[in-house]
Parts: structure tokens; sequence; C-alpha cells
């Protein structure tokens, strides 16, 4: 079974923020097969979740605990450490953005938990993974263009359900077309489904994504 560990860190960034949520998070760090030269995946929960989001079981679908189990099972040789940040706030969700109206939650994921990996498990290479956050105004599907140097240096898993109550698989099909267009190397994938119940999509891409970064 995957190894659970829960730590708190003391948050400088978001010291102060405007709803005075507490800058003391915690941090579940769960490991897959892990060893001491195993990259990181850090876990950032969609609109209205936090880091527990990802720890609710579910039982019309496959859940996220029961993901991790059966990668640990399937991919003996693959090995990473999830952590996954309490990112929740006031306004019952996050986009990660530094923000002046709810706080500076983009330096809490690049600064403080990055800094926390850092200090606990030295340097190791980081990826990232998540769910819909919501907001058109900051749509990847819109100014994707803007991050076009950086993501040519990057391993991208675009995953979607074709059926997707918020309609988020046309925002993806953009950005896969535009990725497309511009040359840069990524993995788009389209499922039967909606926008629910899709934790089985990180059977694939979580085991990739922890081999091409480590």
């Amino acid at each position: 079974m995957p190894i659970t560990e829960i730590n708190t860190i003391s948050a400088d960034s978001l010291q102060g923020n405007p709803f005075n949520d507490p800058a003391d998070r915690e941090i579940v760090a769960i490991d897959v097969n892990s060893s001491d030269s195993s990259p990181i995946l850090i876990g950032l929960a969609g609109f209205f979740g936090s880091n527990r989001s990802f720890q609710n079981r579910l039982y019309a679908s496959m859940d996220f605990q029961s993901v991790l189990k059966e990668i640990e099972e399937k991919n003996k040789d693959t090995g990473f450490t999830v952590i996954l940040p309490d990112t929740m706030t006031s306004m019952y969700g996050n986009q990660y953005l530094n923000s002046s109206a709810v706080g500076n939650y983009e330096d809490f994921i690049t600064v403080d938990l990055v800094n926390f990996i850092k200090k606990k498990y030295g340097e190791r290479n980081i990826g990232i993974f998540g769910r819909s956050s919501g907001w058109t105004v900051f749509d990847p599907s819109r100014n994707i263009e803007k991050r076009f140097d950086v993501l040519k240096e990057m391993a991208v898993f675009l995953q979607v359900g074709i059926h997707d109550e918020f309609n988020i698989d046309i925002g993806m099909k953009i950005m896969h077309e535009k990725l497309e267009k511009e040359n840069i190397v990524h993995f788009y994938e389209e499922y039967d489904e909606g926008h629910f119940g899709t934790d089985y999509f990180y059977l694939k891409s979580i085991p990739l994504l922890a081999e091409l970064l480590s």
C-alpha cells in the first residue's frame, strides 16, 4: 500500500492574506515505490477541492487512492512521491494565482511548497498534475501562447472527457491544436466520459510523468 505522511508548513506567502485564511497549511505526502531519487509529483485540486479531495473514497468509480494502489502494484519499477498541498480558501477554491483579492497562492506553490520539498527530500525532479479550476479569463486555451517557450522544455499531458458538463473538452482540444501547430511534443487523449469520476485517467498519465522525470 502507498505510504501516507502528513506535514504542516507555515507559508510566508500566505501571511496577511485578504481573507485571513490560515498560513499554516497541511501537506499530504504519499510514497509510491519511492526511493531517495524518485521524482516529486505535486497534485493540485480542482475548484471547490483541496488536498483531502484526493483522498475521498468513491464507490461508483475508481478513486485516486485506488489509482495509486494499482500503479504501485503494476508499475514496480516506477517510483514517485505525491505531494498534496492544502489550498482551500474562503472563496471555496483556488486558481493558484497571486491575487490581491485572495492571496499569493502561486508563490505558495512555487516558493513555500517547493522550498519544503527541497528541504525534506533534497534536489528532486518535480512534476505537477491537477484538475480544472474555473474562471475563463485565466483559461490556458486563451493564453497558452505566452507559455510556448516553457512548454517546449516540458512533458505535457492533456486528458479530457468528450462529454464534459463544463465544456472543458473544447478548451482542451484548442490547447492540443495550438501545441500541435507549434510542434510542441505533448500527449492528448479523449475519453468517452464527462467531468466527474475520471480519476482513472491518472493510471496512464502519472506513471508516464514519473518515468519521464526519473
